[in-house]
């Protein structure tokens, strides 16, 4: 799988910034965000390479404490595009 590379604009410590992942699409970035514990809120993720965004505005804490109770991956997966 080819990894494309986003900037995704998130709130860390109450300042907006924008981070650089990798990540096959855009559920991966996401996820790549949620397992950081610093980052409280997603607002935009953006797919440098094809020119697309994801608005999602999204805190994160629901998401993680999801994440923690998902013993398929698949499912918690199936879950990030639900939140879409």
């Amino acid at each position: 799988m080819v990894e494309n590379e986003y900037l995704v604009d998130v709130i860390i410590d109450k300042e907006k910034c924008t981070l650089k992942t990798f990540a096959t699409n855009h559920y991966f970035a996401l996820d790549a965000m949620i397992d950081l514990a610093s980052v409280d809120k997603v607002f935009k993720i953006y797919n440098t390479e094809k020119k697309t965004s994801w608005d999602i505005n999204k805190e994160l804490a629901p998401l993680r404490e999801a994440k923690k109770t998902v013993t398929d991956m698949r499912e918690y997966y199936n879950f990030l595009k639900e939140e879409e």
